[in-house]
């Protein structure tokens, strides 16, 4: 059995899993950016509103409004990546047990081989013997 067939499988495993790395570093930095969107309205939620100015001309409702359309769009995008991560996992598994599959019956092949030329070389033994014996 040609050892081509492995390093196949291990060439697809290896891309699925940089494909879950770049999938990785993106909800990463989701997610971080929504922890920054919180800290902002954190610290917002501490700044005085009565009779302040930003109040008054109605800027504290437009940055609202930016806050939580902001929130809205990074969540759905968090959770398109978090769906594509899934189906990229489901292809690593799938890779993974393919690669692994692949591997155990190369080294099965290899021994079941092994086994036939031990034989082989034990019947051309005892061939030989019996035949130098007459």
């Amino acid at each position: 059995m040609d050892r081509q067939l492995l390093e196949v499988a291990d060439a697809r495993y290896l891309r699925d899993r940089r494909n879950v790395a770049a999938l990785l570093e993106e909800e990463a930095r989701l997610r971080k950016a929504l922890q920054r969107l919180d800290e902002q309205a954190r610290h917002a939620g501490g700044l005085p509103t009565v009779d302040s100015t930003m109040h008054i001309v109605g800027a504290d409702l437009l940055w609202q409004g930016w806050l939580d359309r902001s929130r809205r769009a990074t969540n759905m995008e968090l959770a398109r990546v978090l769906a594509q991560k899934e189906a990229v996992m489901t292809g690593v598994r799938l890779s993974f047990g393919r690669r692994q599959a692949i591997a155990e019956i190369l080294v099965r092949y290899r021994a079941d081989e092994c086994q036939k030329a031990d034989r082989k070389y034990y019947e051309d033994l005892t061939l030989w013997q019996n035949g130098s014996a007459n």
